[in-house]
């Protein structure tokens, strides 16, 4: 009756789009357009074989592409193209992306499940420019149906876009070249300049150094190596390179301290470079070091896989979904719904990783400035792995693939970014009736969409985990190299550190993930509240509580998006809840919803008074509540400038957060202390989330999972 009655809503708008369709309106016009397209699909699905029909792929004439879908290589290059020809300069393509159409044109088709018809929303790039001569940078929008750029316009002033792969690499060789380098690894013993490396850093806080500041810049951390295949994180040098990547050439060598109590590297005293090699690389480890106790366990699945692929819809069970991918966030999974015996029901608009922020923990100058946010100023989508079958994903495995670009504006395809398999994920649900001692249980199968990205030292495996009970999961693995430095001989690591080799500090620090949860709940108007299990209510003896074994939970509502900035209690087993206060439960009468149950983060360590604090200040709160707005995409703002959340709350704290359209924002990580054991290479180390249903389903929708075949020995 819902189709129905959006087919009445709408019907005038029909009459009025096909009058008007062919002037050119803009935005308006595409607006109306979009609508069309969606009361014809609804007509079409109440009336098959009218209109477009449904959106299942057998109407020949829908275009499977969606307008979600990332750019392809063809339009990538149509992008760089269209802007050389516009306007002519010395310029670095740092980031062209798919423009998503605005919230409000594909929404009605999210929550009606349905799609638009093919060319009814037009194409769009976003483009960040960045012209060599001045670092200035500009926002491009080129629609790329009509091939024209729409809008073209100057970024803030001093803000810093992404370093590209291209300019990590190049300034390494950059700094190779250098005669004063050069001779620096000289004196450390390294006459073969093939045989040092360099780990290319952003510069992190420079306010204390002027003449750092408006400038595009590196800073490299030096390493040698014995022989090719060594790995150079076991011979760390004692100085630092900072390099201009807009002149192409040194302007500093900075010492770094290798003394407890040397605050900036003045003491030079036993800074003799380690030869001792640790590899872990197995072609370099001992042949007879192996473990020889090892039996196979493979994974098969000789019925095939469950889930489908059409394009970059993915479909598992009762999830459906779109995945895409680009070049800052990475991995991103659109328009999430669920099949509830029949009845589809919204969950998400969209879901992505938002940012990353590794503070170290070291105060001695130069170490203050190791601080990075990995998607903002690198991004994990241009660092991606391409992904191999049976060694980063066990099983069945399907992958998309995606199409990147490099700063030329060319574009360039990347094989395998997203891996998609299923996983048994050991028993969904059991019960054994003690009196009769039957049993009744069934095993859990999830399915797991991931994603690596390695930034400079470490390697990052992020997965979206999808349960049959509607559990959902996003779980960060760490692994990788530890950021290390020199120890001079007898020194000790002091209070910021760990000795993890010989003359090895590896310092202290912490990793921080935040996602963006674009809730559609059941619909559109969305409520948060938390949720916290607390003892009473009364004292022990009161009529409320006469034997003090009383405990409840507390619902509070976040009405503001100033009030929404929370942090997690793991003594009150605090959780968020995102409800539909549309919607009500058919038992408890109380609105659907589903919760945000936190991992066991720590705070931020990084003072509120330190100058690096507030291009970090988003983190102050694990959790965020925001109404809706377009292009409020990452918590620290697009460029980092402090922006982001603090200034969109700050500047309207009593904005209505209830019983609308919300983004719910939340921090986790983890602190880590390195040990011995985490090096030459580290292994996992993990921290995750879990969204579930409450209260949102009649009963466990994993009821309908048919229990385990009996083997032939229990038969």
């Amino acid at each position: 009756m819902y189709r129905i009655f959006y087919l009445l809503v709408f019907i005038v708008k029909i009459r009025l789009i096909n009058s008007i369709e062919t002037d050119n309106f803009g935005e308006y016009n595409e607006k109306l357009a979009a609508e069309k397209g969606l009361i014809e699909d609804i007509f079409g699905s109440l009336f098959p074989g009218i209109g477009s029909g449904n959106n299942n792929g057998n109407d020949n004439r829908r275009d499977t592409r969606h307008p979600l879908d990332p750019l392809t290589e063809a339009e990538i290059n149509a992008t760089s193209n269209i802007i050389k020809n516009y306007r002519r300069g010395n310029w670095i393509f740092n980031y062209i992306t798919l423009k998503e159409p605005e919230k409000s044109v594909l929404l009605p088709y999210f929550l009606n499940d349905t799609s638009p018809r093919s060319n009814s929303i037009p194409r769009r790039s976003f483009t960040i420019l960045l012209d060599r001569s001045s670092n200035q940078a500009y926002e491009i929008t080129v629609n790329l149906n009509t091939r024209q750029v729409e809008s073209w316009n100057q970024a803030p002033a001093g803000v810093t876009p992404t370093l590209t792969p291209e300019e990590l690499i190049e300034s390494e060789q950059i700094a190779r070249e250098n005669a004063t380098v050069r001779e620096r690894c000289r004196r450390l013993g390294w006459t073969n300049m093939s045989l040092v490396n360099a780990d290319p850093w952003s510069m992190g806080y420079i306010g204390d150094r002027q003449e750092y500041q408006g400038r595009r810049l590196i800073q490299l951390y030096l390493y040698g190596k014995n022989f090719e295949a060594d790995n150079q994180y076991a011979h760390p040098f004692d100085f630092l390179v900072v390099v201009d990547m807009l002149q192409r050439k040194v302007i500093n060598i900075e010492e770094l301290p290798t003394h407890e109590n040397d605050l900036d590297g003045s003491n030079k005293q036993g800074n003799t470079v380690p030869r001792e090699t640790t590899n872990y690389d197995p072609a370099l480890r001992p042949a007879n070091s192996f473990r020889n106790d090892l039996k196979p366990v493979k994974v098969t699945q000789s019925s095939g896989v469950s889930y489908t692929v059409a394009g970059n819809q993915l479909s598992w069970q009762k999830y459906k979904m779109r995945i895409g991918f680009n070049g800052r966030e990475g991995m991103v999974i659109h328009n999430l719904n669920y099949n509830d015996q029949g009845k589809i029901r919204p969950l998400f608009y969209r879901m992505s990783l938002a940012e990353m922020f590794i503070p170290y923990g070291d105060p001695r100058t130069p170490y203050h400035r190791k601080h990075v946010f990995d998607e903002g100023q690198y991004g994990v989508g241009f660092n991606t792995n391409s992904l191999k079958a049976q060694q980063d994903c066990i099983g069945e495995v399907y992958f998309f693939n995606t199409v990147l670009h490099n700063q030329k504006g060319e574009a360039q395809k990347v094989e395998r970014v997203v891996c998609v398999h299923e996983e048994d994920a050991g028993i969904l649900w059991k019960h054994t009736d003690y009196r009769t001692g039957k049993s009744s249980i069934t095993r859990s199968q999830r399915l797991a969409l991931t994603f690596v990205a390695t930034v400079g030292n470490y390697d990052y495996i992020f997965t979206w985990n999808f349960y049959q009970d509607g559990s959902i999961e996003f779980n960060v693995k760490l692994t990788g190299i530890l950021s290390v430095h020199l120890l001079a001989i007898n020194a000790t690591s002091g209070a910021h550190g760990s000795v993890v080799f010989p003359q090895i500090n590896a310092p202290y620090h912490q990793h921080f993930f935040s996602l963006r949860l674009d809730a559609e709940i059941d619909g559109n108007r969305n409520s948060v509240a938390v949720s916290d299990v607390t003892s009473g209510p009364g004292t022990t003896g009161t009529t409320q509580n006469p034997y003090g074994q009383a405990f409840t939970s507390n619902r509070t509502p976040l009405r503001t998006a100033g009030s929404s900035r929370t942090n997690i209690s793991p003594a009150t087993s605090r959780t968020w809840l995102i409800s539909n206060p549309q919607s009500l439960h058919t038992y408890s009468k109380q609105p659907v919803a589903w919760k945000l149950m936190p991992w066991a983060s720590p705070p931020m360590l990084l003072r509120k008074d330190s100058p690096i604090h507030p291009m970090a200040e988003w983190m102050d709160y694990n959790t965020w509540v925001t109404p809706y707005e377009e292009n409020q995409m990452f918590p620290g703002g697009f460029y980092l400038n402090n922006s982001g959340l603090p200034e969109w709350v700050g500047r309207n704290e009593n904005a209505n957060v209830d019983n609308t359209d919300v983004v719910i924002w939340h921090n986790f990580g983890l602190s880590h202390v390195p040990r011995a054991e985490d090096f030459p290479v580290m292994p996992i180390e993990q921290c995750s989330i879990m969204l579930k249903p409450y209260n949102f389903f009649k009963e466990n929708p994993a009821l309908d999972v048919p229990p385990p075949k009996r083997t032939r020995t229990e038969l």
